[in-house]
């Protein structure tokens, strides 16, 4: 067996203190992907410039806030633009939609968990070009979102956004 070099390998960062989950998520991954994992968030923000992608619980030891433990990671990986996909048994939609307003790269609801979609969006994370920022990233969807056409459910009027 051919030993892969630093390079070959994709490095995630999965920030999660559930060992079923840390091994469940371990345990989908290929081999051309190196998941290291820690428990608390204080531990996750120190490592997070490491890494080419961050998967983040929201409810953790040390941050009991969901929407919290998210700011502060967001907060931390503006510099870097860390694609986040976050991974949560929160099911507070209120919580959810103020999230994806800040265009991540994904949200799972463990509840629903599906490892095809899971190996399938981040797939997609690792391979695609880097976003220069947050912010261009939230400015690309909001020009999308405020131009596309919606129809009436007749098809008789398009309204723009």
């Amino acid at each position: 067996m051919r030993m892969r070099s630093k390079e070959e390998y994709k490095t995630v960062l999965l920030i999660e203190d559930n060992p079923s989950w840390i091994t469940l998520i371990r345990c989908s991954l290929p081999d051309s992907i190196r998941l290291d994992y820690v428990v608390t968030l204080q531990e996750g923000i120190e490592r997070i410039s490491a890494y080419d992608v961050l998967i983040l619980d929201l409810i953790l030891p040390d941050s009991q806030d969901p929407l919290e433990t998210f700011l502060q990671v967001f907060q931390a990986t503006r510099e870097t633009r860390l694609p986040i996909i976050v991974i949560s048994a929160q099911d507070d939609m209120r919580i959810q939609r103020k999230i994806l307003n800040y265009c991540i790269s994904g949200y799972i609801d463990k509840g629903k968990w599906d490892r095809k979609f899971f190996l399938d969006l981040l797939n997609e994370v690792i391979n695609e070009p880097p976003i220069k920022s947050h912010e261009q990233q939230h400015q690309s969807l909001s020009y999308l979102l405020n131009t596309l056409p919606i129809s009436d459910i007749m098809g008789l009027a398009t309204y723009f956004l």
